[in-house]
């Protein structure tokens, strides 16, 4: 499998995974992520990545089901079904209701990605670039996430 998708404990290509319209990240952007690399089936820094995810679920008081040994081993789970260098990606939402501005009282959805992924060579010189962060200068945009 090239890529591989879940959502909710159902999983398979992400292009053949759906995600509920009510699903409060598809209109309000509410809701965390982590991501990482992962290789030959092992998880880069899993546990300082599971530290900050839950850390975060804290913080914006998500109601998320799912124990950190339960998330860890589905995760471990499903890097398991790929070959290669890929990213883990990861995101729980606030759950799935209808649009109002009210927190639901919806158990969090948990969104899992990993896709391949090319590493370049660390030790090659890269250029960089400097920019304006214009990000609040647009606080007029009502965007669902920080597209700048």
């Amino acid at each position: 499998m090239i890529n591989l998708g879940y959502y909710n404990g159902k999983y398979g290509p992400i292009e053949e995974m759906t995600v509920p319209m009510n699903d409060r990240a598809c209109f309000f952007g509410d809701g965390i992520y982590d991501a990482t690399v992962g290789e030959n089936h092992v998880i880069y820094l899993l546990e300082e990545h599971l530290d900050r995810f839950f850390r975060n679920i804290d913080r914006l008081k998500l109601n998320f089901t799912m124990t950190r040994d339960e998330l860890r081993a589905t995760l471990n789970e499903l890097i398991g079904q790929v070959d290669g260098c890929v990213m883990v990606y990861w995101q729980a939402t606030r759950g799935t209701a209808m649009r109002a501005h009210a927190f639901p009282d919806t158990p969090a959805n948990l969104w899992i990605m990993i896709k391949p992924l090319t590493m370049r060579d660390p030790l090659k010189r890269i250029a960089l670039t400097e920019m304006e962060d214009k990000r609040f200068l647009y606080c007029d945009i009502k965007t669902l996430n920080l597209l700048p």
